[in-house]
């Protein structure tokens, strides 16, 4: 039979399918709740009609070459997938392999102070490096306070010799990323010594554990360091650090932190060893006082040789 009659014959079969419905539902009415009455009345034209549409189909379509190459497609469509994902799922689980070998655990594509600094107060020892320590006056300061006035706690600050000539270039300056400002450590400075002097007033008092406060100039501990300022880090009890790397030009507010914690790799190690690098290289100021109104003469010279 060739194929203009074929489909001659399967356009006769779906039409004459499609009539037999027709006529049942005009006779009907329409109203088809009565299934039962009506397969027994028209089952059998029903029948007739619905095995030619079949046949004449059937005798159109190579129905089992199609169901299985429909077949073969899925199954090879569903092993592709599976292989796919398989490899994604080993590739993915080698990465945090990578990853969790750094010791690298968390990052936020801008930094947040309150997550790095969640639970800070309950540390027995804080290490801290920063440029101007813009964002530990306002943000981690009141954590610092807290921590030391319960008569609990080691800090550590380095923060940048705000006397140092590359402040006054802004192409290393800013080319280092250190978009801040001079008199941002005189602030954080003042801080700092507020809080000491609190302290100050404190120390003959005991603490809630019957303890009395150790020396504060024992228990904080402040240094300003030469070098260009490079990253934040916060390295909190000897475990883990947040770190804040300054980028060029961009501001440390929509900067990225990470947090690497011992034990996994050598990657806190090696920062750690950078702080204590900079720390032995670094000079203490034993009198903030002192140090607040040299930085204060500074801005007034720095001042008037730009006018």
């Amino acid at each position: 039979m060739d194929e203009e009659k074929r489909i001659d014959r399967l356009h006769l079969g779906i039409v004459l399918l499609v009539f037999v419905l027709g006529v049942v539902a005009i006779v009907e009415g329409f109203q088809i709740a009565d299934w039962k009455r009506i397969l027994g009345e028209y089952g059998i034209a029903l029948s007739v009609a619905a095995a030619y549409a079949l046949i004449e189909i059937s005798m159109h379509i190579d129905l089992p070459t199609i169901l299985s190459t429909r077949i073969t497609k899925t199954s090879k469509g569903v092993l592709e997938a599976v292989q796919k994902t398989s490899t994604e799922v080993v590739e993915e689980m080698e990465f945090m392999k990578d990853i969790y070998r750094t010791g690298v655990t968390r990052v936020f594509p801008i930094a947040s102070s309150a997550s790095m600094f969640e639970g800070a107060d309950r540390c027995s020892q804080i290490w801290m490096i920063f440029n101007t320590g813009r964002s530990f006056a306002y943000n981690q300061a009141p954590v610092i306070h807290r921590m030391l006035a319960e008569g609990k706690g080691h800090v550590r600050i380095l923060i940048a010799d705000g006397q140092q000539s590359f402040w006054e270039d802004e192409d290393v300056l800013h080319g280092n990323g250190v978009i801040s400002e001079v008199h941002e450590i005189r602030l954080t400075l003042s801080k700092i010594r507020d809080i000491q002097k609190d302290l100050d007033s404190k120390c003959d008092k005991q603490t809630e554990n019957g303890q009395k406060m150790s020396s504060l100039t024992k228990r904080i501990e402040i240094r300003k360091y030469k070098c260009v300022p490079q990253c934040s880090m916060f390295i909190f009890d000897d475990s883990y650090a947040w770190i804040i790397p300054y980028l060029p030009y961009q501001s440390s507010a929509n900067l990225p932190a990470w947090r690497v914690d011992d034990g996994r790799g050598n990657l806190f190690q090696i920062y750690k060893a950078m702080y204590q690098d900079v720390w032995d290289r670094s000079i203490p100021i034993d009198n903030l006082d002192g140090e607040v109104e040299g930085l204060k003469k500074g801005e007034k010279v720095r001042s008037s040789s730009f006018r």
